[in-house]
């Protein structure tokens, strides 16, 4: 089992919500190590890691030595071709298990598999990213539903955030392009420079966990580090990533330039396609309801005994209505009949808005 390095114990929280499961765990000085959000599948029908679905092999690609399928929820899964067996053929039918989700345009990757058909539930997931982030031993710490909420949104603004501040001096500048994730050790002007590559490549390794940063990463650390100074950041930053709960992590020797290059596997989607504010355009509609809901619980629960108008566009609207959703009567059974609903003109400035009567 792989789990982050931290001193210490574990601040961890779960929040069931209408919609969604959240959870959080930080460190006792209150950095966040991971968030956890699970939506509900009626609303969110994508695959997630280790469901088995039936699929249908749809085209095959010799030359790139790749299968593709369509997955009974719809999504195009792919797989890589076994040279040692005989491909199968377009219009078979298989069981495809999932290994990394999509996001934006990367397709599902699957392996076939001859197990049945599986969703995993939301206990089970919880489980997995549970037991990946607090170890036996860790002393913790439970979170209150107005702590975990708030750590959330607070760890949302880390995600989203391009540039972070060093605990002891300088800054990660950190941008994702659609080739590779590029991050800056910059010194920020401070005098400091001793140390800070250290600090800047374990802070990388807490950005990698939170975020969920796969694929490339090109990291350009300060100066040009040689010798055993260059085989010491090597092998610790290599040995923070193998213990982080990452898919696997493979770090290149720092380059005469100056650059630590690391391919991680794809497993779990971005953390960043969990937020309107950065997902990609294909979730827009999904975050933006999602964004409405929880506002709408957080007014209810911080103003108990108020009634609230909620003005919603057909777009937000249509989310729920094409998922068989139930929100208003979700929202009912929760904080009671105090929520009056009407039609918002398409051509508003915003898709929502919450008033209190």
């Amino acid at each position: 089992m792989r789990r982050s390095a931290r001193c210490g114990g574990v601040k961890f929280g779960i929040v069931r919500r209408i919609g969604e499961t959240i959870a959080i765990a930080l460190t006792k000085d209150d950095a966040p190590i991971s968030a956890f959000i699970w939506r509900d599948r009626k609303l969110d029908p994508a695959a997630r890691y280790d469901d088995i679905l039936p699929a249908i092999v749809r085209s095959i690609d010799k030359g790139r030595a790749e299968a593709f399928v369509e997955l009974e929820n719809g999504q195009t899964g792919y797989f890589n071709l076994n040279p040692a067996y005989d491909p199968p053929a377009e219009g078979a039918r298989i069981q495809a298990k999932v290994v990394a989700e999509a996001y934006a345009d990367k397709n599902v990757r699957v392996r076939p598999v001859n197990d049945p058909p599986l969703l995993v539930g939301e206990d089970a997931a919880l489980k997995r990213w549970t037991s990946e982030i607090i170890g036996p031993s860790d002393d913790v710490e439970t979170l209150t539903d107005q702590e975990v909420i708030q750590s959330v949104h607070d760890a949302r603004s880390d995600i989203e955030a391009s540039s972070v501040t060093l605990a002891s001096g300088g800054q990660l500048h950190i941008e994702r392009t659609r080739a590779l994730t590029a991050i800056d050790v910059d010194t920020s002007g401070t005098r400091q420079g001793g140390g800070v590559n250290d600090r800047a490549l374990s802070e990388v390794v807490r950005q990698v966990v939170l975020r969920r940063i796969s694929g490339l990463v090109v990291i350009d650390v300060v100066g040009a580090p040689k010798g055993a100074k260059a085989k010491s950041l090597h092998s610790d930053f290599q040995r923070g990533l193998r213990g982080a709960p990452i898919g696997k992590a493979d770090v290149l020797p720092v380059s005469a330039f100056g650059l630590v290059e690391v391919r991680i596997q794809r497993r779990d989607m971005p953390m960043s396609e969990l937020s309107f504010e950065t997902c990609s355009a294909g979730r827009k509609a999904l975050e933006q309801a999602m964004l409405m809901l929880s506002e709408i619980q957080l007014a209810a629960e911080q103003n108990v005994t108020s009634r609230f108008v909620i003005e919603t566009t057909p777009n937000v609207r249509g989310v729920f209505e094409s998922a068989g959703f139930d929100w208003q009567g979700e929202l009912a059974d929760r904080y009671g009949a105090r929520f009056q609903f009407r039609s918002r003109p398409v051509e508003s400035p915003t898709e929502f808005e919450i008033m209190t009567q």
